[in-house]
This record gives C-alpha cells, structure tokens and sequence, in this order.
C-alpha cells in the first residue's frame, strides 16, 4: 500500500513538473496539492509547491506550506530558502530571519541569500550584523549594485551619516544611471541636507524618465524646502490631476494649505481625499484630519468627534517595583542599535534603538510581547465599534507588532509625529525620574498636542509618565513629549500594531 502511494505521489509530481514547464500553472498546482495531500510529509512535492507559489507572487501560499514546520538543517536549502524570501516579502520579518539563516547555513557564501539575510536582520533590528554581511559582499562582488544600496541603508540606519554619503558618493561614480542608485540617493541628500546634490540628481532622474512619478514628487518636495512652495504647489497639482486617490501627492498639498492659514481649502482637500480613498483610511489622512482646527472639524466632519480621554487609554500594567522592569531596562540598554539622537527620527536629546519587538528567538522580546498582546487586545476589542476603528472593520486581526526603545536625558524630547505605518501604538514605561510624578508643569509627559499653526486655544491631552504605565492610542493621533530638566532617564518601550 505504501510503495503504491508513493508510486502515485511520483506519477502526480512528474505530470506537475511538466504542466509548470508547458506554462500551466494552474494545473501544476493542482497536481502538486493533490500530491502533497497523499504524503503530507513529501518535502520535495512541498519545494516544489513553494517554487510555483513564488513565481506566482503567492508568498502568503508558501508561508502556509511551512506553518507546521520549525525551522532546522533538516529541510531541503531550496525550500528554506523560498520560505525565508516569501517571508521577507510578506513583512514577516521574524520568520524570514529564522528560515533565511537556515538556508545560509546549507548554502554558505550564497550571494542572493545573504543580501536576503542582510534585509531580514535590518527588519528585525540587527543593524550591526546586516552591515557586516553587506560589506562582505561588496568586497566579493565589487560589480554587484545591490549590496552597495543596501550597505548604504544600514550605514544610514545605523546613524554612520559621513560613511553613508561616501557610499552614496561611490555608487553615483560606478552607476551614474541607475535609476535604484539616483533614487536612493537622492532621497538620502534631500534627507541630510545636501538638497543641491539631490536636485542635480532628481534632473538626471527626469532626464532619463521625465514621467517618473517618483523623481516628480522628489522635485516637489525639494522645492517645498527650498521655500519655491507656489512651484511646490504646481507640482504636485499636476501630478493629483494624473492621479487623484494618491495620498503621497493630497497630503503636501493638505499641509502647505495649512501652513498658510487657509482651513477651508485644508478640510476641503482632507474631505477630498477621504471621498477618493476605498476601503480603511490611512493613518496619514487622519493625522491631517485630526490637525484641523476643532471648529473647522466640526463645520466639515461633524460625524466624527475627536475625543481624546476616550482614545488614549492609561493603565498601570505593572507595579513601579516589579523586577521584570529592571531585567527589561538591562537588556534594551545593551542593545547595540540604541543610537543617540537616531537620524531621521523624532528623538533629541536621547537614544532610540531599531527594532526590539520582531525577534522570537529573543526572551526579552517575547515576555514583553506576551505582557503587550492581552492588552492590546482588550483596548481594540472596546474601541473596535468608536471612530477611528469602527472604519478597519474588515481588516483581519491584529498580529503584527514593531517596538523600539527610547532613552531620554535630561533636557531631550521626542517631536511632534505620528505613526502612519499602524491602527495602534503605545508606549510602556520601564523608568523615570521620580520627581516628574509630582511636577505640575507637565515636564516629561507624553503630550497629545494640538496643531501649532491652529490660532484658536486648545490644550490637547497630556499623560504623565510613571514605570509600569502602559499607554494605547490611536496611531493617526499626533503626538510629542515635553522637555523636562529633572535628574534621571526617562525609558521606555514604544510601539506600533498594524
């Protein structure tokens, strides 16, 4: 019986082999699964499954061909190594490193998986060993573009800004028209200041493709920091005409209206966008709703309230002076992502690590999770039938976690942002200088803080800090913290759930 199951099992793969080839996907997948369901335990039939799904653009298909399996050096390196791709394209950062460094481990020196792994690691944090492994690679592969434009990302992600630009500098020398090379680059100069270079090449951008959408809107946004704003304002015009639902072109034009004080076209253009938007509304627009002037909100959104002591929800997770807080604080303190002053984030005046969270072979990453999930839970569960999150109705649930760490001294500060990749953040406190529990100037607490540009009083919604607090929010909600003065670090987790 079973050498007669096996001979079927053959006989199926061997027609699916062929039907891939003859270009009949559809049919090959079919006879694979058929197959697969005769000997579930048949890893080349699972390979070859896993082989098609990719091709296709299915990597949620081939994470579910390894969902009863745990990573080790017993699996084919091709299967390893398509589920740790698969993984990485599907954001499942965690699983791609843990499938990607299997499949390095049976394929040593492997080019492709390595710049695979580099961007797993990154992903999930691991700023540092990503940058090892690139820089390997561009000393093997001196004529690869890929891992130079990555190697110049981790430098930048890693805070090593001057390393950055010399990278930058050598890729724009060996590839002066590769359009990866003149994006990234580009966009790194507008971001760190040398906003001339950065012109020069979103020209060469347009020379080579005068309909790239993307060095378009480079070139609205480079004449948006050099004061041109009417120009600024023609662009991104022209480009919301060709494309009218593309919030990348409705929100400058939603925050230069502001910036002049015109409220009227700013809820116009808000409500504009919202009408072209299908499905959820992104956390970017509702930011921008929720940077209007309470009575223009009102006059043109009068459905939707904005109640802040409902949204933002406080709850003591642990006491002051449980010891799993002290363990945390150790471990996101010699974590070795934590930088000062992170470049291109809101933090000043204190340190804030890549990602913490996304690591499941990490003990600390996963009891804080285990703490987090339960509340997170909760809070979506109450607010899942209350503007904003009654409109996310039909997203699946919630799994996917992203937090870092933030280490604020005396005097420092995070920014005014918000989180437009998520549908809820929170921060939990592991310490703080004693004396801000009893400071009534509000120094060091978080602060929900209302639009600056507004000429009406508000006052927003503060919280004040304290270990053990847990804080959740709505991602969209824009929000800052307040300098304070008084001795010791303010520490905490932060972090997102979308």
């Amino acid at each position: 019986m079973h050498s007669n199951r096996q001979n079927q099992v053959q006989a199926l793969n061997g027609q699916a082999v062929a039907m891939a080839r003859s270009g009949q996907p559809h049919l090959a997948e079919q006879l694979w699964t058929k197959a697969l369901e005769l000997d579930p335990g048949a890893m080349p039939i699972r390979t070859n499954l896993a082989r098609l799904y990719f091709q296709l653009g299915r990597f949620e298909e081939v994470l579910k061909l390894s969902q009863d399996l745990q990573p080790d050096d017993s699996f084919p390196a091709a299967f390893a190594a398509l589920i740790g791709q698969s993984a990485l394209r599907a954001s499942e950062s965690a699983l791609a490193l843990r499938w990607l460094t299997v499949a390095d481990r049976l394929r040593p020196n492997e080019a492709a998986l390595q710049l695979s792994l580099s961007e797993a690691l990154m992903a999930c944090g691991h700023i540092q060993r990503a940058a090892l492994i690139l820089e390997a690679l561009v000393q093997s592969h001196p004529d690869a573009v890929e891992p130079q434009l990555n190697l110049a990302l981790a430098l930048t992600e890693s805070g090593s800004v001057l390393k950055a630009t010399s990278c930058y500098s050598n890729l724009l020398a060996r590839w002066p028209q590769h359009p990866a090379v003149l994006m990234n680059a580009a966009r790194f100069h507008l971001d760190y200041g040398d906003r001339q270079l950065a012109r020069r090449i979103v020209d060469e951008l347009l020379v080579l493709d005068p309909h790239s959408r993307y060095a378009r809107l480079l070139q609205a946004e480079l004449c948006r920091h050099n004061g041109e704003l009417e120009e600024a304002r023609m662009h991104w015009q022209r480009l919301l005409d060709e494309q009218p639902s593309d919030l990348q072109v409705q929100l400058p034009l939603i925050f230069t209206a502001m910036d002049r004080g015109d409220w009227p076209e700013a809820a116009g253009r808000v409500l504009s966008a919202f009408t072209a938007t299908h499905g959820a509304f992104p956390a970017q627009l509702l930011a921008a709703w929720a940077d209007l002037p309470p009575s223009q909100r009102a006059l043109t959104f009068p459905q939707w309230p904005l109640e802040y002591s409902s949204l933002v929800q406080q709850q003591q997770l642990f006491h002051s002076h449980d010891p799993l807080l002290s363990q945390w604080i150790t471990w996101l303190k010699s974590d070795p992502s934590l930088i000062d002053n992170r470049p291109g984030k809101p933090t000043v005046g204190g340190l804030q690590s890549h990602e913490l969270l996304n690591r499941s072979d990490d003990q600390f990453s996963q009891s804080l999770l285990s703490y987090l999930s339960p509340a997170v839970e909760a809070y979506r569960h109450q607010h899942q039938d209350q503007f904003p999150f009654k409109l996310h109705e039909n997203r699946s649930s919630l799994d996917r976690y992203s937090g870092w760490a933030v280490v604020l001294r005396p005097g420092g500060q995070q920014l005014r942002h918000t989180h437009p990749e998520a549908q809820i953040s929170g921060v939990l406190y592991l310490s703080t200088p004693p004396k801000l529990a009893a400071n009534a100037s509000n120094e060091g607490s978080l602060w929900f803080s209302p639009n600056p540009l507004w000429q009406e009083p508000a006052c927003g919604f503060t919280v004040t800090p304290r270990p053990g607090l847990l804080v959740l929010f709505p991602s969209f909600l824009p929000h800052e913290t307040i300098p304070f003065v008084a001795e010791g670090d303010r520490i905490c987790v932060a972090f997102n759930v979308s």
